[in-house]
């Protein structure tokens, strides 16, 4: 087999790993909300403990399904190519419309979405959908990670030309030699057979690579005051 022919068969390979694990995380809020409202049918709607409950546990699997279908329609924009027109944007009041979009879903997991003030006030110019997507999955990570009634803040700053958009939470730290190909589908794949891999799940940090790429961007892993840290880095850009 020649060395294309290689590359092609282990591409595809991939390909299909990839695929099954969008299969295998969309059957895990669909198996929840089935479960759930199963369980609804079968009792009176009063007010009890247990149908507050099992409806949060909807609401959240719910949300949860439409973003992992949004990633994965944006991960097939993404890897053919598409491009958004170029917006100018506010940081400040990206970060707080970012904690807004997804404050319902934080709230459902019982995780404290808060914004470290203050922000400060800087414009950006770039390809606002995929930004969005690339804050969005790390608050969804970041949520997902923590534990019930812990909180994750996101914080802004600018520092030497660029714009960081960090978030923060109380949840496990990542191992220094997952951090290298984390965003890649191959690490993605990979991670599953590690089951201490804290972000070997999903397709949301996948989509993130993709993004920053897009956007000319990166993201950086480490800690800040006793949490995990992922921060956003992109050069800022003007319309002039």
């Amino acid at each position: 087999m020649s060395d294309s022919q290689t590359a092609l068969s282990q591409w595809i390979s991939t390909q299909c790993k990839l695929n099954r694990l969008f299969v295998h995380d969309l059957k895990n809020p669909i198996s929840a909300l089935s479960a759930n409202l199963n369980y609804l049918e079968t009792v009176p709607l009063e007010n009890s403990e247990d149908v507050r409950e099992a409806l949060t546990d909807s609401v959240l699997a719910a949300g949860m399904l439409l973003k992992l279908a949004e990633n994965f329609d944006l991960i097939a924009l993404l890897e053919s190519g598409e491009t958004f027109p170029l917006t100018q944007v506010n940081l400040s009041d990206f970060v707080r419309t970012a904690v807004r979009r997804n404050k319902g879903l934080s709230d459902s997991a019982g995780i404290r979405l808060v914004i470290r003030e203050p922000l400060p006030n800087v414009a950006q110019y770039w390809q606002n959908r995929y930004a969005e997507l690339v804050i969005d999955n790390l608050i969804m990570s970041a949520v997902r990670h923590s534990s019930h009634g812990e909180q994750v803040i996101v914080g802004l700053n600018e520092v030497d030309g660029n714009a960081r958009v960090t978030v923060l939470d109380q949840g496990p730290r990542i191992a220094e030699e997952h951090c290298a190909g984390l965003f890649t589908r191959e690490s993605q794949v990979d991670a599953k057979k590690n089951p201490g891999c804290r972000y070997g799940r999903g397709l949301g940090l996948y989509a993130v690579g993709l993004a920053v790429e897009v956007l000319g961007a990166s993201v950086e892993i480490g800690e800040e005051d006793g949490l995990t840290a992922f921060t956003f880095v992109c050069p800022l850009r003007s319309l002039t």
